[in-house]
């Protein structure tokens, strides 16, 4: 190969090398703020919304079960809320014992809105955790 030409290859190489630094570079930048966005939306779900999102990927849910289910899943926060908001609540042992009935008719509602299939998975996994 002459001087020409293999100055002429050196001077390819450090562009290329140069170009893959450069690309690095905007990848590095742009990867944390896809992230950061991602995070954003599904931190931004309310802990209902997420559950209702879990056990529809969970158990396959039709959108008519996903309207039940937000249904039932906002009766026992509002449920919640009045515990809470209560001014002639005695104490706390009988706020957890209120709540914890308020859970449980929330779980027997949505045991209800489920197919028999659907039911079987539910309740293995209740007893799995």
């Amino acid at each position: 190969m002459t001087e020409g030409g293999l100055a002429h290859a050196r001077r390819w190489v450090r562009w290329i090398a140069v170009a893959c630094f450069g690309a690095g570079i905007c990848v590095g930048l742009a990867i944390p703020s896809v992230v950061r966005a991602f995070r954003a939306e599904t931190e931004s779900l309310d802990p209902d919304e997420r559950y209702a999102r879990a056990l529809e990927a969970r158990y396959e849910l039709t959108p008519e079960q996903m309207r039940a289910l937000r249904m039932v899943l906002a009766a026992r926060l509002a449920e919640s809320r009045e515990l809470i908001l209560d001014p002639g609540r005695k104490n706390s042992e009988d706020l957890l014992a209120e709540r914890s009935r308020v859970f449980n008719r929330a779980d027997e509602r949505i045991y209800a809105l489920l197919t028999d299939e659907q039911r079987a998975r539910y309740s293995k996994d209740k007893k799995d955790r």
